[in-house]
């Protein structure tokens, strides 16, 4: 059972399906502001987590991990918290993660999956130093401005671009 998902978010995960299927490990979904990009991820968790996985929702706004918390609660998806002011439990599956607190933890939990929500910020250090600790897990970025203002290209981290609809067509 999906997560009520849209016929376009329904498309997107169809696309990421293969994908991985195709062999890509870091693919990223493009999609604009009002996609739900979030609720597409919430269901990519809820399947991870049925297939025994561990999943790491990344992100570096308190706000974006607070909006992720609130919604894969609503999602009726247990999670844990590893950030700033929350008692870690590591014992959870899933982990909302703030990318500050991961890059100066040690030992944390190797996911099998790491969702980066504004995917664009990824090549930063901080990201790279996360991504690297966590060994070869696979990747999902999630942007709605896959173009960097620096120039730097996201094929650092990134190996497919899956493009959704414009603005325009939501």
């Amino acid at each position: 059972m999906t997560l009520n998902l849209r016929p376009r978010q329904l498309q997107a995960l169809a696309d990421l399906r293969q994908a991985y299927a195709s062999g890509a490990r870091a693919p990223i979904l493009v999609a604009p502001t009002g996609f739900g990009k979030t609720a597409t991820a919430a269901e990519i968790v809820r399947q991870a987590v049925a297939k025994g996985k561990r999943v790491w929702f990344l992100a570096h706004l308190k706000e974006i991990l607070d909006d992720t918390s609130a919604r894969l609660t609503a999602a009726g998806i247990s999670h844990g918290q590893i950030r700033a002011g929350r008692s870690a439990d590591y014992s959870v599956a899933v982990q909302v993660v703030g990318v500050a607190t991961a890059a100066r933890r040690t030992g944390l939990p190797r996911p099998d999956l790491i969702i980066i929500d504004e995917a664009h910020l990824s090549v930063a250090n901080s990201y790279r130093q996360v991504i690297a600790a966590a060994g070869s897990p696979l990747l999902l970025g999630l942007t709605g401005t896959p173009q960097r203002l620096d120039g730097r290209g996201l094929r650092e981290v990134f190996d497919l671009i899956v493009p959704t609809c414009s603005t325009a067509e939501l």
